[in-house]
């Protein structure tokens, strides 16, 4: 497990604005990997968690990735762009649907060089496929080219569907920085590639398309490990307790063995323990090459608790799924809060760093 800080070296810089031009605080945010990033929000989403991927400061004098000391500095900003939702009023946070096609107009202000980006929608947890233009091709991730130093609205066409009944509907969405990244045999990390900036939930009040049957039953709870406790719970120098599982951790192992890089066998089991976090209900997903994997018992999602003092065991079998995996494809997992009070709570995606096949 990697410790969470401010690693130096390349920097992306990231603002998720949802109001453009408003006159909100900013909180800043930072993304570390073997690359680091820094982020901030106009609409004041986030969370307050040293170790979590998002740590939101009070505000922008506090930024540690101010970028023009960082490029005084020498170091190498990688991006340095904002993004939000145009069509839509986001101080209500309410989207709205009407039985037809969605229309939602991403609009991303690139202050830097171009790069690329993925747009993620979640409602109630589960991955929601969009094109990019009316009756165009579906995908749950499509690489944006985002232009160096430009404004730039991406139009995202999108026909909601649900797992559960009801008017009542949480929505989270994401951009992913350089989806199309894939590891080779001269790149075996991802630093800050695939990393993802989140905003605040939204409401969705509709009813549509429900698809059962998406959602297995494998978790199983059990105690935390002596080792596990002794590495998130421990005493300061000034006899003060700190739980570093205020946030949510995630722990990959293989024939019992705790991974100590990014690489995974796909001819193994993996087992994955979740620990921490907000004490809520989540929905999490494996995802394979940008698609959501059956391997949760041959589902492409599974649902849980997170309790303190106790993990979360899942046991993801490659063999139940449907996307293939194959040498040094891309592996990742997305967790979304799903409780009925995510949305008034701004419970946030949480997501490990991505791993690879090997």
């Amino acid at each position: 497990m990697k410790k969470r800080g401010i690693l130096f070296g390349m920097i992306l810089s990231c603002a998720v604005m949802t109001a453009w031009g408003c006159g909100n605080e900013k909180k800043l945010s930072s993304i570390e990997g073997d690359q680091a990033a820094s982020s901030s929000s106009e609409d004041g989403g986030g969370k307050d968690s040293e170790d979590s991927k998002f740590k939101d400061d009070k505000s922008e004098d506090d930024n540690p990735f101010d970028t023009e000391e960082i490029e005084e500095s020498g170091q190498e900003v990688l991006a340095n762009y904002g993004w939000g939702i145009e069509n839509f009023d986001a101080k209500k946070r309410e989207l709205s649907y009407d039985g037809k096609t969605m229309e939602i107009d991403f609009s991303f202000d690139n202050s830097s060089k171009k790069f690329q980006a993925g747009i993620l929608i979640f409602i109630d947890g589960i991955a929601q496929k969009y094109s990019l233009e009316p009756q165009g091709k579906e995908d749950y991730i499509i690489p944006v080219d985002i232009e160096k130093k430009e404004n730039q609205i991406v139009k995202v066409y999108l026909e909601p569907r649900f797992e559960k009944d009801g008017e009542s509907h949480t929505v989270h969405f994401a951009s992913m920085y350089e989806p199309s990244y894939r590891i080779s045999d001269d790149k075996k990390g991802y630093g800050a590639y695939h990393s993802i900036s989140v905003q605040s939930p939204w409401s969705l009040r509709c009813k549509g398309r429900t698809e059962k049957d998406l959602v297995g039953n494998t978790v199983q709870y059990s105690n935390l490990t002596k080792e596990q406790r002794d590495y998130y719970i421990y005493r300061n120098d000034d006899g003060t307790i700190k739980n570093t599982l205020e946030g949510m951790k995630f722990e990959f192992a293989q024939d019992g063995i705790v991974l100590e890089d990014n690489a995974v066998d796909k001819n193994k089991k993996l087992e994955l323990d979740v620990l921490g976090g907000e004490e809520t209900a989540y929905r999490i997903s494996a995802w394979l090459d940008g698609k959501p994997a059956k391997v949760f018992g041959g589902k492409e999602y599974d649902d849980f608790v997170a309790k303190s003092g106790k993990r979360a065991v899942f046991d993801l079998d490659f063999a139940s799924s449907d996307v293939k995996a194959e040498k040094y494809s891309s592996l990742e997992f997305i967790v979304c809060p799903i409780a009925q009070d995510a949305f008034q709570m701004e419970y946030m995606i949480e997501n490990p760093e991505a791993l690879y096949i090997e």
